[in-house]
């Protein structure tokens, strides 16, 4: 709870307990199937936990989230956890992690969250899929390779909330020599860019929250 408050972020005694219970969960699944390799008290509440809730103050109450490359859950669960209301979709490629988070979901009583297999771009690709009014992603590969497989999935007005490392600020800062005036050409688009930097607590680490917007 501390660390979260550390980021502007405020959980209740509930809240807290629940994601406990699925970092135990995701502990002992660990011991024989391989979800994480933060496995460290310390470094799962807070590169894990507290990471994944440090796009909370952009999520809005309701609205439907999908989270990319899921794993153990993150950022996806803490969220759904801190926000109750969002319909969210946990998706991942790994059945092993898809089985876990359907698990979790069900240990832990929570609706309107599901867990589905798939690759991101077989996903986009597929057609009648829902659009989502956020993406969030703790995010891997190139940013533009990213936002262009996410970018069939976002609804009219939604928006990609990407946790990354320091490195980013590179590619950004090419991309800040291709702003038009609407914004930054990524994948094709005209997109608003924003980048929050932020440190995570205890760990002194540098982390950025990038958020893109049609």
């Amino acid at each position: 709870m501390d660390g979260a408050a550390s980021l502007g972020v405020v959980i209740d005694v509930a809240q807290a307990e629940q994601m406990q219970r699925h970092a135990l969960a995701l502990l002992q699944w660990n011991r024989r199937t391989n979800l994480t390799a933060v496995t460290a008290p310390k470094d799962v509440a807070v590169k894990h936990y507290v990471d994944s809730l440090a796009p909370l103050p952009f999520i809005p109450v309701r609205g439907r989230l999908l989270d990319v490359g899921s794993g153990g859950g993150f950022p996806g669960l803490p969220l759904k956890i801190a926000r109750s209301r969002l319909e969210v979709t946990l998706l991942d490629a790994a059945r092993k992690k898809i089985t876990f988070l359907k698990h979790a979901i069900h240990s832990l009583a929570l609706d309107r969250i599901t867990a589905h297999q798939a690759r991101l771009e077989a996903l986009a690709g597929s057609g009648g899929v829902e659009r989502f009014d956020m993406i969030v992603s703790r995010a891997f590969g190139r940013l533009d390779a990213l936002v262009a497989a996410c970018l069939p999935l976002l609804a009219t007005g939604g928006r990609m909330l990407l946790l990354m490392g320091p490195q980013i600020d590179a590619e950004v800062a090419q991309l800040e020599t291709a702003r038009t005036g609407k914004g930054v050409h990524l994948a094709g688009r005209d997109l608003k860019l924003k980048v929050v930097a932020y440190r995570l607590p205890e760990l002194d680490a540098a982390r950025r929250l990038v958020i893109l917007q049609p």
